[in-house]
């Protein structure tokens, strides 16, 4: 029925929704909009004006109905048309699994998987995988599993770590579907995309924020102006922790601390920032955790790079 309306053009409200299961369900058929006691229970008039009071709470735009948004994967499998190497190409590195007691097989898996694991030992080590895990990651592995089975329409999707021959960690993230019980296990397809390198440079830019000499804030190119804490080295200076310099400032409470006529009290931390994005330096007035007044000096870059999401770069000093 889903299907037919969006070839007709026809929005789509789904009653009677009560529970996330039903939810995640319908979002899985590509329902756009649905309704019931999930969200709201009938309520007094006083009620549901102090709700609609939020604009974030109103869409003005009307119902939007998306035809022919979604295409059948059975459509592709016909001989004819497609080839295992394009369906390999669309899927991405993939692995048939088996579980079966506490030990998990990798039983096929195709060309993308191999390059991308790029193991010289790769397959001596497809049987009980759990082995070549963390402890903690087997459990989570276990977990990913049983939430697969019980989600058969949305699979489970999660980050696991493997050793490699030389000891160090890769990880992964890998979505996992259920495909149903044969030859006493579990069988499951999981689409694998290596995250190593990018936790590796999460992990420098880390080491990094706790060595470097600046404070350093990306503002992204958004309508939100969205703050990012990139190294954070103001803690002796302003008594506070990193998640709590992070809270203050993405949630626009910094600004509270901020005692200098240059800073117009009127607007928010981030419009501030904004509205002064050019390559020079600000200085102004801040109270610290002991409500001492310090000197912050911040210097406002604008990225040049039109292929980032970062439109200007903040560092910060203290004296």
């Amino acid at each position: 029925i889903v299907n037919m309306t969006k070839v007709l053009a026809l929005p789509v409200i789904v009653e009677g929704v009560e529970t996330k299961e039903q939810v995640d369900f319908l979002k899985g058929l590509g329902c756009s909009y649905v309704q019931g006691f999930y969200y709201y229970y009938p309520m007094p008039i006083e009620q549901f004006e102090k709700i609609i009071e939020n604009k974030d709470n109103i869409n003005n735009q009307g119902f939007i109905c998306k035809t022919n948004e979604q295409f059948r994967v059975r459509e592709l499998l016909d001989r004819n048309i497609y080839s295992d190497t394009m369906l390999n190409n669309l899927i991405g590195p993939a692995a048939f699994y088996s579980w079966h007691g506490k030990a998990v097989d990798i039983i096929r898996f195709n060309q993308q998987f191999y390059e991308d694991v790029n193991d010289p030992k790769f397959l001596s080590r497809l049987i009980s995988i759990q082995n070549f895990m963390p402890s903690e990651d087997a459990s989570k592995m276990y977990d990913l599993l049983n939430r697969a089975i019980n989600n058969r329409l949305t699979g489970s999707k999660g980050i696991l770590r493997f050793y490699k021959i030389d000891g160090t960690l890769t990880t992964y993230e890998i979505l996992f579907y259920y495909l149903g019980f044969k030859e006493n296990s579990d069988r499951f397809i999981g689409i694998v995309e290596n995250l190593t390198d990018i936790v590796s440079l999460q992990s420098q830019i880390n080491i990094l924020s706790k060595y470097c000499s600046e404070t350093i804030l990306f503002i992204n190119r958004s309508e939100k102006q969205d703050f990012v804490v990139a190294t954070y080295n103001l803690q002796d200076y302003l008594g506070l922790s990193f998640e709590k310099f992070k809270k203050e400032i993405v949630n626009d409470t910094f600004k509270n601390r901020i005692v200098d006529d240059l800073f117009d009290v009127n607007i928010d931390f981030k419009t501030f920032i904004y509205q002064n994005k050019f390559d020079t330096s600000i200085t102004l007035s801040v109270l610290n955790s002991n409500k001492k007044i310090i000197k912050l000096t911040l210097k406002i870059l604008p990225v040049q790079d039109k292929t980032s999401n970062i439109a200007y770069v903040v560092l910060l000093n203290a004296s």
